[in-house]
């Protein structure tokens, strides 16, 4: 002021850009009777002292300037209108994340036990809605809030339910993302790690890679571990070791991880896979030397068998044998209860394809219950008033009954159950044979055969005319092409295993 007097007007702002002055009270509640200081501004600079008098002491400026106190009051005991709405909007806001917590719940549960979502249809209390929807509805006997929330969606309350399947999918695919951003974080903490790869077709015959990683992690007690995990399926029609090897790399590119920290690769035994050329590990090692092959040594195993079955036409025929007595049982309810009357012990299972190693549970019922199997092939042949399974009954029963088919049982189960009981040899495998013989009475004969003679050209050949017993010939035939094709197969199969022996056999001893 003129007389150097200082006055305070928090109402009073100065706007630099417009060069005005104006009343923030009355701009903040207006009035209909509001003076200038409010809409226009005062730039009368002269009169300013006046002017600014004046409207301090105007009604419309007191009536803003109360209601100004007043919200400030409201603020500070939190009585306001707007925080009324912000707190119904806070539990409005815990409600939701509440029932998201309940429906992800649901979905890691189901995800976890590899059960399906939805069933027929996707609607609340109806048959057949899915697991995912069983679930919510199980919850909502017991939980307020979803009971709550069930009941406002039946009663068209609300459309956002995040009940349907699109958000069941996109929920799936968030969690999924998380999780493979754990992972892909301890890779990267462990720095190093190891590619494992493997392929099956799928139900819909699509070739199905599965991509793993294995690392060693540290956890915060100091403690080594060595996981693996699961990283995802990849579809691929192309199983060159070319195309295989750049899938590998377009993963780890994805997950932004260094090839050169790769210290190991493990794969199954085909061609493509090991190829020392061609095959995906020797394509790796060119660009990373460090990135060791070691391959399966269970999958070994099972090409191990596999070989040897395939290898002597007699053991493929044994096989052939032993899944027919099971689809002659299995198809019919009928036969399956007259195989149960006769079988307790063991009951027959199908053989698996990829499995070799698994059919040791076929081939076991036969074993250990042969003479109750016959009887029970021959009951069915008996009853049965169809021709055909009249006629495969009784050629499985008769064929089931001979020393041949008897020993091949011995000698595969005893191959499978443990691959070292071998080394018991032929003896100890006939023995057991025609134990087995002469509880059923069967004789210990080996079918005879016809032998083919060749035609005598020159003198000296006169004497090689000794025929081979059938016993010498199973054994030969049999026995000895099983063990034989077993003794490549290991030396095939586990060559790189005894270099890796040489690089790291030293560890065993620490």
């Amino acid at each position: 002021m003129a007389n150097g007097e200082n006055v305070l007007r928090n109402w009073l702002l100065y706007s630099k850009s417009l060069n005005r002055v104006f009343c923030l009270y009355c701009r903040l509640f207006p009035s209909k009777s509001t003076s200038s200081l409010a809409s226009i501004g005062f730039s009368n600079w002269k009169q300013i002292s006046e002017r600014l008098k004046e409207h301090e002491l105007s009604i419309p400026h007191n009536m803003a300037q109360e209601k100004r106190i007043q919200l400030r009051m409201g603020l500070d005991l939190h009585k306001t209108v707007d925080n009324n709405i912000q707190d119904n909007l806070n539990i409005e806001k815990e409600r939701w994340r509440s029932i998201l917590k309940r429906i992800i719940a649901c979905i890691e549960f189901l995800a976890e036990h590899n059960d399906a979502f939805r069933g027929t249809n996707s609607k609340l209390y109806t048959p057949n809605n899915g697991k995912f929807l069983g679930l919510i509805q199980m919850i909502a006997k017991f939980d307020i809030i979803i009971a709550d929330h069930l009941r406002r969606v039946c009663n068209d309350e609300i459309h956002d339910h995040y009940l349907g399947p699109r958000i069941q999918n996109e929920l799936i695919s968030i969690i999924a993302t998380k999780i493979r951003d754990e992972i892909i974080n301890r890779v990267k903490q462990s720095k190093y790690f190891t590619i494992l790869l493997d392929g099956t077709p799928d139900k819909s015959h699509k070739e199905q890679l599965t991509f793993l990683l294995r690392i060693v992690e540290i956890s915060k007690n100091l403690k080594y571990e060595i996981n693996e995990y699961f990283i995802c399926f990849i579809h691929t029609s192309n199983k060159s070791g070319s195309n295989l090897t750049e899938e590998i790399k377009e993963q780890l590119q994805l997950m932004n991880l260094d090839l050169k920290n790769c210290r190991g690769q493990a794969y199954d035994n085909g061609a493509n896979m090991v190829g020392r050329k061609q095959g995906v590990q020797s394509r790796i090692i060119s660009e990373n030397p460090r990135a060791f092959f070691v391959p399966c040594t269970a999958h070994s195993l099972n090409l191990l068998l596999g070989d040897m079955a395939s290898s002597v036409p007699a053991a493929m025929t044994f096989f052939g044998v032993i899944q027919r007595i099971y689809t002659m049982f299995s198809a019919s309810t009928e036969r399956w209860t007259i195989l149960l009357k006769y079988v307790s012990d063991f009951t027959l299972k199908s053989m698996s394809d990829t499995r070799w190693e698994s059919r040791v549970e076929s081939i076991k019922p036969i074993r250990f219950q042969l003479g109750q199997v016959h009887d029970a092939l021959v009951e069915v042949s008996e009853l049965t008033k169809d021709p055909k399974i009249k006629s495969e009954s009784l050629s499985l029963a008769n064929y089931e009954f001979s020393y041949d088919f008897i020993l091949s049982v011995v000698i595969c189960y005893e191959l499978l159950s443990a691959i070292n009981k071998v080394k018991k040899g032929f003896e100890l495998s006939k023995k057991t044979a025609q134990q087995l013989c002469e509880d059923i009475g069967t004789q210990p004969i080996f079918k005879q055969s016809r032998v083919l003679k060749k035609s005598k050209q020159f003198d000296y050949e006169c004497n090689d005319t000794r025929a081979v017993s059938n016993e010498q010939k199973f054994y030969q035939d049999y026995f000895l092409a099983v063990v034989d094709q077993a003794i490549v197969s290991i030396n095939q199969r586990f060559e790189q295993l005894s270099q890796h022996s040489e690089n790291f056999g030293f560890l065993y001893n620490i």
